[in-house]
């Protein structure tokens, strides 16, 4: 497969957090990001509570577990060994489906599958693939999806203050000392 992986823009960073409305209240008070969707028990989420928030052109996903039974139950246990952090680098792309496929022919690890997103809104596709220690990278396509952020997500905006934050120009991976490694093809990631 040689056909080449489009990336639009960074959709969302998504953060697991212990406590994801103290961190939505965090992001928009100190950092001024102003919250833009949530879902949770109210919106048909079983395993987490998430807000949707957005400074400029960089948008943050704070999610917290309800439980420890399955999806829940790997957010705590990610939250037990990493503390409060970044748990997926979200690229918006034409096709996840395609990207996916294209990801993994060439030695990417599956994180999970494309899967099927809607709601009353219309529909995305989201897969990931695994990108250095517990960190993930998604591939999400919006197909006809024109709600407030992903479907799930009901609107529920609330300004924060603006500290002027418009965008991010970097990601940059950390890791404890000891543990950087080099990969394959000379790339290189953080041991777990």
């Amino acid at each position: 497969m040689n056909e080449n992986i489009r990336i639009k823009r960074v959709h969302h960073v998504e953060f697991w957090v212990g406590n994801a409305k103290q961190a939505e209240y965090f992001y928009r008070n100190a950092f001024g990001f102003a919250r833009v969707a949530y879902a949770g028990l109210e919106t048909g989420s079983r395993d987490r509570a998430a807000y949707a928030l957005r400074a400029g052109q960089a948008a943050f996903v704070v999610a917290c577990p309800y439980g420890d039974e399955g999806e829940a139950g790997r957010m705590a246990d990610h939250l037990k060994k990493h503390g409060d952090g970044v748990r997926d680098i979200v690229l918006e792309v034409e096709d996840a489906a395609q990207a996916f496929a294209a990801a993994v022919a060439r030695g990417a690890e599956p994180a999970f599958p494309p899967m099927t997103l809607t709601d009353g809104h219309g529909t995305a596709v989201r897969a990931g693939i695994k990108a250095y220690g517990d960190i993930i990278h998604s591939f999400v396509s919006l197909q006809d999806y024109r709600g407030p952020f992903l479907p799930g997500f009901q609107a529920a905006p609330k300004e924060g203050r603006d500290a002027g934050l418009v965008a991010l120009d970097h990601y940059v991976p950390t890791c404890a000392w000891g543990k950087w490694r080099s990969g394959r093809s000379g790339t290189n990631a953080c041991s777990a």
